[in-house]
């Protein structure tokens, strides 16, 4: 099947007993054994069926996965990541990775000798000079929250595949419709199943996909091992919200499109950070490794921090949130926000500068959304 019939069809055959159309979720801690040992499902933490199609249907999208494994959240799919790695192993990563990843890699793992090294997301070759015999994962967003840099996949997977160890992506800003890094060379593919694959900022969920049968099942041991298991109706959520992950995102896109294009043209922006911009740096390295472009767009601010916080106070339709990838529009201030918990060494390397405002844009009328923002501008500026 084709990437749109299968977000509809995978993993939803009817429910046999009624016929309903859509399957139930299966809200159950145990289930009954045939005889002693023999059932295919034993505890509601090692397996449900709900966890099961939510999987056959992010798998089915997957350009090359084997199989997904879904999980409480992203951080809770990351955790899982990082133990199959043992102490005294190193991880290589991005420094414009997402502040909740870092504080895992840095202040959660380095306890137990997993040290992580940071790099220059810019230059794929910083990746392939701090590489040691010791890296056992390397592991890179791309887009970047909230730079929106691109990391270069197949070059990175070179780099992986010369030291023998794994590569992980975390591909929640595009999603694998705007992006597949497992044919780009990648061994893990990571989602916040909370953005854009549920889409209605309604639900918290992660997942892994990966072309490699054994990773698939050392996942799914952790998940159980470690308590990372998602509810039954969590998966349900997201698997309702994936059925219109597709047209959803041709709007998120076309909406971004036109907000960056608006903001390059606005004389209190300093710089509109959009791949889908021609005047992006990176713009032929994501037209070449994505699909579209999604709905995140940054903008930085000619605007001192006193009167971005006036304006975000003063936007209608824009709601002031963290997360992004839903239905309705939120911004974000990094500064005071989603990278407020970085020490002042982890920002100036991050290079989120004190302007910088994230917009996730949703599929409402863009017309009302530029308005909401034109019309906030000015009130910041009385």
């Amino acid at each position: 099947m084709k990437r749109n019939t299968s977000l509809i069809q995978a993993g939803q055959k009817f429910e046999p007993t009624s016929r309903a159309i859509i399957p139930p979720p299966y809200l159950t801690s145990t289930y009954v054994q045939e005889s002693p040992g023999v059932s295919r499902y034993e505890y509601g933490r090692t397996d449900n069926p709900s966890f099961r199609n939510l999987e056959a249907a992010i798998a089915a999208i997957e350009k090359d996965a084997v199989d997904s494994v879904v999980f409480s959240s992203g951080t809770g799919a990351i955790n899982a990541m990082i133990h199959l790695l043992e102490q005294g192993d190193e991880i290589l990563c991005d420094n414009n990775t997402y502040s909740g990843t870092r504080r895992i890699f840095s202040e959660c793992y380095s306890q137990f000798g997993i040290k992580t090294t940071y790099v220059d997301a810019r230059d794929f070759q910083d990746f392939a000079r701090n590489i040691t015999d010791r890296t056992k994962l390397i592991w890179a967003e791309t887009p970047t929250n909230p730079l929106l840099k691109i990391n270069d996949i197949r070059e990175l997977s070179k780099i992986a595949k010369s030291k023998k160890c794994l590569l992980g992506i975390d591909s929640t800003f595009a999603t694998p419709i705007n992006q597949s890094p497992l044919t780009l060379g990648a061994d893990l593919v990571l989602y916040s199943t909370t953005k854009y694959m549920a889409g209605h900022s309604d639900v918290i969920g992660g997942a892994i996909s990966s072309n490699d049968e054994e990773l698939i099942k050392k996942l799914r041991w952790r998940r159980n091992a470690l308590g990372l298991n998602p509810s039954p109706f969590d998966c349900w959520l997201i698997q309702r919200g994936l059925k219109t992950l597709s047209v959803r995102l041709q709007r998120h896109s076309e909406n971004a499109m036109k907000l960056a294009q608006w903001f390059e043209s606005n004389p209190l922006v300093d710089r509109v950070i959009y791949p889908g911009l021609k005047s992006f740096p990176q713009y032929e390295l994501a037209k070449e490794q994505m699909n579209d472009f999604s709905g995140m767009v940054s903008a930085v601010f000619k605007l001192p921090s006193e009167k971005i916080q006036r304006f975000l106070m003063s936007l209608q339709v824009w709601q002031c949130a963290e997360s992004l990838g839903g239905v309705e529009s939120l911004v974000d201030y990094p500064w005071l926000m989603t990278q407020s918990g970085l020490s002042e060494v982890e920002r100036i390397a991050s290079e989120i500068p004190e302007g910088m405002v994230r917009f996730s844009t949703g599929i409402e009328d863009v017309e009302d959304l530029i308005l909401d923002i034109e019309s906030a501008l000015t009130v910041a500026q009385e």
